[in-house]
């Protein structure tokens, strides 16, 4: 399984990239490219992986720690992200970018399949709280809001820094197509429906991830921008140490089962959640910062991961 993560990640990833390099795309053809993909993942993919997931979950009490975990790590992230980002005066649009990224994990599609071959099946379980009442619910909610926050509107040029009104940003959030997609599952009683469509939901479902990484190629660029260099050295810093850290460090002396333990450490390492990424990128949020950033951490994962683990089980 985590071969096959392995091959799906880079392979897609690769293949943008090539898409963009070896075939000289213009860029009117790139950001049309760019385009449809994002619209297919936000309308569509997002939509399906909500109903295929949402439905499924059940709030029992062994849920409740690991996706605590999952929002006390995000809500501490994300401050820690404004307080650097205030301190170093950076652009809005990285603001807005790290606050979007830096809190929010890929603990599904890198999580699940690193967590299965590095640690035990019986963690696991716990990842899918972490992951499902976590970040997946974070990422219709929390990403909605910093979305709805920092995304430019029509009337605001690229160079302002004004904040939308409460007005405006209530608007953005209740008309989000996965914040949408999200209270619908969660509040209409779609059970009948839900079960005649799931082959079709499961298929579209399935486009999210290599859609995502092929989207991701085609905007990564190896060569950094130097303003890029000190965020993205604090995006890696902050989500791929300083995050496991706190976890490791909150937990390391409470009384709960190990695979609990293990699975909210490791989830809380993963590298940043490509679905806001691209939501991001679609948003016009410093697109190459985010591609950068996203294509980075992604690949740094593949490393980092795995001396995690061997540290989880070394050390409790």
């Amino acid at each position: 399984m985590l071969t096959q993560s392995y091959l799906l990640i880079l392979g897609f990833f690769v293949i943008g990239v090539a898409r963009r390099h070896l075939f000289n795309l213009s860029e009117e053809r790139l950001n049309k490219t760019t385009l449809r993909a994002n619209q297919w993942i936000i309308y569509v993919a997002i939509t399906a992986v909500i109903f295929v997931n949402v439905p499924q979950l059940e709030f029992t009490p062994n849920a409740l720690l690991p996706a605590l975990v999952a929002w006390i790590t995000l809500l501490v992230s994300a401050l820690l992200v404004n307080v650097v980002a205030n301190k170093l005066k950076l652009e809005r649009d990285i603001k807005g970018v790290m606050l979007l990224l830096v809190p929010l994990g890929n603990t599904s599609f890198i999580g699940y399949p690193m967590i299965s071959a590095l640690l035990d099946e019986r963690v696991l379980g716990y990842a899918i709280f972490y992951d499902q009442l976590g970040s997946f619910l974070a990422l219709s909610t929390y990403a909605t809001f910093i979305l709805a926050i920092f995304s430019k509107s029509p009337n605001v040029t690229s160079a302002s820094k004004v904040t939308p009104s409460y007005k405006v940003i209530i608007k953005k959030i209740v008309t989000f197509p996965p914040f949408l997609s999200l209270m619908t599952a969660l509040f209409v009683p779609l059970n009948g429906v839900l079960e005649y469509t799931q082959p079709v939901l499961d298929l579209l479902a399935d486009t999210l991830v290599p859609l995502a990484l092929f989207t991701l190629g085609l905007q990564f660029h190896p060569k950094l921008v130097p303003e890029h260099i000190v965020p993205l050295a604090v995006s890696i810093g902050i989500k791929m140490m300083l995050a496991p850290l706190f976890v490791f460090l909150a937990l390391r002396h409470i009384s709960l089962p190990l695979e609990a333990f293990q699975a909210s450490v490791f989830e809380a390492a993963m590298p940043p959640m490509m679905t806001p990424g691209i939501l991001a990128i679609q948003a016009g949020l410093a697109p190459r910062f985010t591609a950068t950033l996203l294509g980075y951490t992604t690949l740094l994962s593949m490393i980092t991961l795995p001396f995690l683990a061997l540290l989880l089980k070394s050390i409790v």
